[in-house]
């Protein structure tokens, strides 16, 4: 099992860093890349893992005392892959489903049915066919992600899902906005997981409506899981257990009558997992990319832009009538109370 841990220093002293790398040295942990020294890679095995625990524990408390953030990402080694029962699929590539309106705000090409008319919440498990997207996907992916809860594959990853998991999926056509008919090798189709897991405990749901009592506004909240020794993410079940792919029974972003800034997450068996990856299916993973992805770009604001800055907010702030003023105690009452 590796292990990427990420530890941030409030100061940036790298004393947390370090207090961390002392603590898991019984480990060999290794810095991740040369360019982002945040982070650093444990590898154990799966029956090992327990042996985590103390120094994990330890280094929550000593990042708590320290006022530092620290989080742990699990990523399976290929014999412990095929035994896991969910992992999360993460996909590099995205589709593009939006078009900009008069305004320029991104409004979604595809109309989905209403599950309330209150609310107009989206019925995800009834996407029309075909779906259409304003951008072709690269001449190199094989499958991404929709922001509808929808995997967008090309013939071949079509025939792998089908011919393993052929009756836990729906399956559609996909058709590029403006273009004409592809040739076979081209065309794309849209694949649905019949099945659902739980979501992820924690989130922050507000706005809900009053009638069908679902949140229109989903965000990520406190409620990821502790540093320790238990891969994650969790989530609240796992449906009948029977399933290979399904989507997790909950989104991150907004919904409602005018508005849908969404996406779902996928989770996969380990066994189908590798069962792609055995055959040659880019593009997916069981984790984000370890570094960041503009920690080579990084820059330190001068001191000089630091008070530039500053003194901008502050004016900002000034210019601000009173009563749009609230202290921090006051928006946190606020957010309970619009908590569903």
């Amino acid at each position: 099992m590796n292990v990427i841990l990420t530890v941030y220093d409030k100061g940036k002293t790298k004393a947390l860093r370090r207090r961390a790398m002392r603590l898991l040295a019984a480990h060999d942990p290794k810095a991740v890349a040369k360019e982002d020294d945040d982070q650093f890679q444990v590898t154990v095995a799966l029956e090992a893992l327990p042996a985590l625990a103390k120094p994990l524990r330890e280094l929550r408390g000593v990042v708590a005392k320290a006022k530092g953030t620290a989080w742990a990402t699990f990523s399976p080694e290929p014999d412990e892959l095929a035994r896991a029962r969910f992992v999360p699929l993460v996909l590099y590539s995205e589709v593009s489903a939006d078009v900009e309106d008069d305004e320029g705000e991104d409004v979604p090409v595809n109309a989905l049915p209403a599950l309330c008319k209150r609310c107009n919440f989206p019925d995800i498990t009834r996407p029309p066919s075909p779906y259409l997207l304003t951008k072709p996907l690269a001449g190199s992916v094989e499958i991404a992600r929709s922001d509808d809860g929808l995997l967008i594959v090309r013939p071949r990853v079509l025939a792998l899902l089908q011919s393993a998991i052929g009756k836990q999926i729906k399956v559609g056509d996909v058709v590029v906005k403006g273009r004409g008919k592809p040739a076979a090798a081209d065309r794309l189709h849209w694949v649905r997981p019949v099945h659902r897991i739980g979501d992820r405990p924690g989130k922050d749901l507000t706005e809900c409506c009053p009638t069908c009592k679902r949140p229109l506004t989903s965000t990520a909240g406190r409620g990821d899981r502790p540093l320790d020794a238990k891969p994650g993410p969790p989530v609240a079940h796992f449906g009948d257990g029977n399933a290979d792919l399904a989507l997790l029974d909950g989104y991150f972003g907004q919904a409602g009558p005018d508005r849908r800034f969404w996406f779902w997450e996928f989770a996969i068996s380990g066994a189908l997992f590798a069962h792609l990856k055995d055959n040659g299916v880019k593009g997916i993973a069981t984790s984000p990319p370890a570094t960041r992805r503009f920690a080579s770009s990084r820059r330190r604001a001068s001191p000089r832009s630091k008070r530039s800055d500053a003194r901008s907010r502050r004016r900002r702030r000034r210019a601000q009538p009173a009563r749009r003023r609230r202290s921090a105690t006051a928006r946190k009452r606020a957010a309970r109370s619009s908590r569903c």
